[in-house]
């Protein structure tokens, strides 16, 4: 038996949001997580029996690469973490140690999910020494991208994001689709779990006071308005994540994480690991604000927005849940 038949395929989709969707059938249907999708076009294999159970198939899919996939390449997707990450979750949930290739049919896999644990060349970045204007449209300054290493790859159409280590050293690279939802992260990266994104930053400068986001757009989105600012990547918050953020030189952390129930999860979960080392706040975005950067891009002042912020030991019972 492989580790994708011991699976709960069901179970671990509907731990998200889905578009317009219909569990009828043996599969999901919905609008694509992939894209900008008004009619539901997307679907995945609910059936136990089928030699393609947890496959998908997005029938509108505008780059052939996520056109079909298996169900680890869409749950990492949906999990934003490399495709390695997300098969050492299966192992620890559905218990089989799995190493292998998964016992599906050809899905044509990227070789970009493979990964191991050390840093990377800098000569890695080289292809990707290009501009795209789709964080100026999103109002990140090109200064901003400038400094932080931003890239574009024309081969992919998608800028490239470097991580690095705190002391500094290249991690990983996130690859994002500048026409569509879709990303992914370059071949030997270090898992995120392991990584803050801009903690470099932090550690160059050594602010008294920075902000926390979900995304390294939201971050980005503070640095343009003068804050310095670390991203996790997904609304996930490891142990990992929380003693490199405890050791840093910054004495106060502004949260400002999505506006959705995962979001609010975060964002509580990094005031009960940190409040005791560090002065928090949280930054309350408005209603119609999703992110940080939707309300940079709505030419709300995040400046006033972190003015406001609201200290946890004055307010700790109305934030911490």
């Amino acid at each position: 038996m492989t580790l994708i038949s011991k699976v709960d395929v069901k179970a671990e989709l509907e731990k998200y949001n889905w578009e317009r969707a219909k569990w009828t059938g043996g599969k999901l249907v919905a609008a694509s997580p992939f894209r900008y999708d008004k009619n539901p076009s997307f679907f995945v294999d609910l059936r136990e029996d089928s030699e393609y159970y947890g496959c998908w198939h997005d029938s509108g899919a505008i780059d052939e690469e996520w056109r079909s996939g298996n169900f680890v390449k869409l749950l990492s997707f949906l999990r934003q973490e490399t495709y390695q990450e997300t098969l050492e979750y299966l192992e620890i949930v559905y218990g089989e140690d799995y190493s292998g290739e998964i016992n599906l049919p050809p899905l044509n896999l990227p070789s970009t999910y493979k990964t191991k644990k050390e840093t990377l060349s800098e000569d890695i970045l080289n292809p990707y020494n290009n501009y795209n204007s789709y964080l100026t449209e999103r109002g990140i300054d090109v200064r901003v991208q400038k400094y932080l290493g931003v890239g574009y790859d024309p081969n992919t159409n998608a800028i490239t994001i470097p991580w690095r280590t705190a002391d500094g050293k290249l991690a990983n690279v996130k690859f994002r689709k500048t026409d569509s939802k879709v990303f992914w992260y370059i071949a030997g990266g270090l898992p995120l779990r392991e990584l803050v994104y801009s903690l470099d930053v932090i550690y160059k400068r050594k602010p008294r006071l920075a902000v926390i986001t979900e995304g390294e757009v939201d971050a980005m989105s503070f640095m343009t308005c003068g804050y310095p600012a670390v991203a996790l990547g997904n609304a996930k918050f490891t142990e990992s994540k929380a003693e490199q953020l405890i050791k840093s030189p910054v004495e106060t952390f502004y949260i400002c994480t999505d506006i959705d129930s995962v979001g609010k999860a975060v964002r509580n979960e990094i005031i009960n690991r940190l409040k005791t080392y560090k002065k928090i706040y949280v930054i309350n975005l408005p209603k119609d604000c999703k992110d940080a950067n939707e309300a940079l891009c709505k030419r709300i002042n995040l400046k006033t927005l972190v003015e406001q912020g609201t200290s946890v030991l004055e307010n700790e019972r109305l934030i911490v849940l």
